[in-house]
C-alpha cells in the first residue's frame, strides 16, 4: 500500500516540477499536490486522495502499523491498487500533449 502511495506522490510531483520549472514541495499530501499540479478533483476523489495519503505510515509506530496490516485485506488492497492505476492514468494524462514535429 505504500507503494501506491509513493508511485502517486512521485507522479504527481513530476507532472507539478514539469508545469512549474520548481522543484516540488517537500510534501507527502496527494490531494495538495493534485491541486497544486492542476488537477480538478471532486469529493469522491479527495476522499481517495486522502486515504492512499494514509498509506504513507510512520515506521517508528508498531500498533499503528499492526492495525493497517490487519485492515489490508485482499480486497481492500486490490482496491486501492486499482484507484491508484486509475490515478495514475489521470496524471498522465494532465501532461501537455507532445508535438509530432521534432
Amino acid at each position: 500500500m505504500f507503494f501506491c502511495h509513493l508511485a502517486l506522490e512521485k507522479s504527481l510531483k513530476g507532472l507539478l516540477t514539469h508545469k512549474t520549472r520548481r522543484t516540488p514541495p517537500f510534501s507527502h499530501d496527494l490531494t495538495g499536490l493534485a491541486l497544486s499540479a492542476g488537477i480538478r478533483i471532486n469529493k469522491e476523489q479527495t476522499r481517495e486522495l486522502k486515504t492512499i495519503t494514509g498509506f504513507n505510515i510512520a515506521a517508528r509506530y508498531d500498533n499503528v502499523k499492526k492495525d493497517f496490516y490487519k485492515m489490508c485485506t485482499r480486497e481492500y488492497a486490490k482496491k486501492y491498487f486499482d484507484l491508484t492505476k486509475k490515478w495514475l492514468k489521470l496524471v498522465e494524462k494532465n501532461y501537455p500533449k507532445r508535438s509530432s514535429k521534432r
